[in-house]
């Protein structure tokens, strides 16, 4: 039989510095696919399109929250990554979500669920 997992879902919304003065390399969405997907949203308005110039989206276990801890505490965070993040996100405007996902497991295999067998929120 399948078992719930939970896995809590942070996503940080980052914001670049608007004091950066040199021009921006990389630039994943190009106008004309945002337009295009504007298209695919069916009842949003181009106002609705998330204003943010990055996100981050970190899948944690519900039983290893310190991972992420750990994580800022490894050599390459805080002499690589770090040092990188604070030459460009604003922290101050930038945001984040926190909420889950659940996932089945069987077998050590993500597996689907009948419908009313699963997404049960239980505390």
């Amino acid at each position: 039989m399948p078992q719930k997992e939970r896995l809590l879902r942070f996503t940080i919304m980052a914001r670049v510095k608007l004091t950066r003065t040199d021009p921006l390399i990389q630039y994943h969405t190009p106008k004309a696919i945002r337009e295009r997907s504007l298209s695919l949203s069916g009842n949003l308005s181009e106002g609705n399109v998330a204003d943010f110039d990055g996100f981050v989206e970190l899948l944690v276990r519900e039983n290893d929250f310190e991972c992420l801890e750990r994580a800022r505490q490894d050599p390459y965070y805080g002499d690589v990554v770090a040092p990188d993040e604070e030459k460009f996100i604003d922290m101050g405007r930038s945001q984040m979500i926190v909420g889950w996902e659940e996932v089945y497991v069987e077998d050590g295999k993500t597996v689907d669920v009948k419908p009313g067998e699963g997404n049960v929120i239980t505390g």
